[in-house]
């Protein structure tokens, strides 16, 4: 039977997420990772950082202040007070129930919030992500704002409008967050009393901004949502990873050392590629003949993943010429082409001169 594939129409794709300034790397134990860092922290403070911050542009760095600084800031100041201080109102005004309202007076607040829902489902729909994380934000910036202004702790009168209105932007805010900080989200479902799981073919978001919470329903308990954090103990221990590695290093360096009589027996020249063949017993290897002052020397390189031939012919390489001879499956290789290779392997750059140098010019 045959199956029909359909071909992605779009590919999202990030660039590298930095570890201060640097690479993550696992052999050199450089970062945080996955198993240490819920650790440390609840794994939606990480989707939420990591959510808002996703690098898609640039490479970006991932730093411990600015972690601290967006979860006590935007997490907890914003979204967690502003659901903390409409919930224990409602709890304390109104028995833990949706207060009735007349809601004639609050149309603008409900427009605001209205576009920041169509905005959010059309950055989505744009492989935005992150822009569609700011729109739910700023949903939570809307309802704290209209808490401040409307002041139902002095306004009697307005009270069961506020506190209606509020608790409605409440369950659009966790129907939003639903998809960077889930488990967060069914917490505040839970202490709305209501189900916001959309993982069901439901379209919580198609109702009006109003109504979603009904009037006269029973909320949940309600519970601490976010905490602030303090990274302070993370940065002392970076700085003194970053000192370890620095020691590391030099007594690696110390350790595997050559003397000067080694070093000058290696013969390193300028070389040119001549030409590049596909080797015939690996997938991995090409034939690569370079040619150092009149000799034209072959080498079997592991270049294939990373160029391709059309961009080593003509170039020039620094080449070990006087490597012994050895044979690589059925192949001679005579020489050595030199090449820098990143923590991961997965970035491999042949070394050349960065001046015009003459073909078996000798590197000292």
């Amino acid at each position: 039977e045959e199956i029909e594939y359909g071909l992605p129409t779009y590919e999202f794709i990030q660039q590298y997420l930095m570890w201060e300034e640097g690479a993550f790397s696992k052999s050199r134990d450089r970062g945080i990772f996955i198993d240490e860092a819920v650790e440390h922290y609840p794994a939606d403070y990480w989707r939420f950082y990591l959510s808002k911050m996703l690098p898609t542009d640039h490479d970006t760095n991932f730093s411990w202040e600015d972690f601290e600084s967006e979860i006590n800031n935007v997490l907890n100041d914003t979204v967690g007070n502003f659901i903390n201080r409409t919930l224990s109102l409602a709890e304390k005004w109104f028995n833990n129930e949706v207060p009735k309202a007349d809601l004639e007076s609050d149309r603008e607040v409900v427009e605001e919030v209205k576009k920041e829902l169509e905005d959010y489902i059309e950055a989505f729909e744009d492989h935005e992500p992150q822009e569609a994380l700011d729109h739910s934000l700023q949903i939570a910036r809307i309802g704290d704002r209209y808490l401040s202004e409307e002041e139902p702790w002095n306004n009697e009168n307005r009270r069961e409008e506020t506190i209606y209105v509020a608790l409605q932007l409440i369950q659009k805010l966790a129907v939003t967050l639903y998809p960077f900080i889930p488990e967060s989200s069914e917490k505040i479902g839970g202490m709305l009393n209501t189900d916001i799981d959309t993982s069901e073919d439901r379209d919580l978001l198609s109702k009006d901004v109003l109504g979603a919470v009904e009037a006269g329903h029973e909320l949940g308990e309600r519970e601490i949502l976010f905490e602030k954090i303090d990274v302070s103990d993370q940065v002392e221990k970076l700085e003194e990873e970053k000192e370890e590695e620095k020691d590391t290093m030099k007594e690696k360096f110390n350790e595997d050392t050559v003397s000067f009589d080694q070093f000058g027996e290696m013969d390193l020249r300028v070389g040119k590629v001549e030409s590049v063949e596909e080797h015939p017993n690996a997938d991995k290897l090409y034939r690569v003949k370079v040619s150092v002052e009149e000799a034209v020397l072959q080498t079997c390189a592991g270049l294939k993943k990373f160029y391709e031939p059309e961009e080593l012919e003509d170039k020039k390489v620094v080449v070990l010429a006087n490597l012994e001879p050895a044979e690589l499956r059925g192949e001679k290789s005579e020489c050595m082409m030199l090449a820098a290779e990143s923590d991961d392997g997965e970035t491999v750059s042949l070394l050349t001169t960065d001046q015009k140098m003459e073909v078996g010019d000798k590197i000292r």
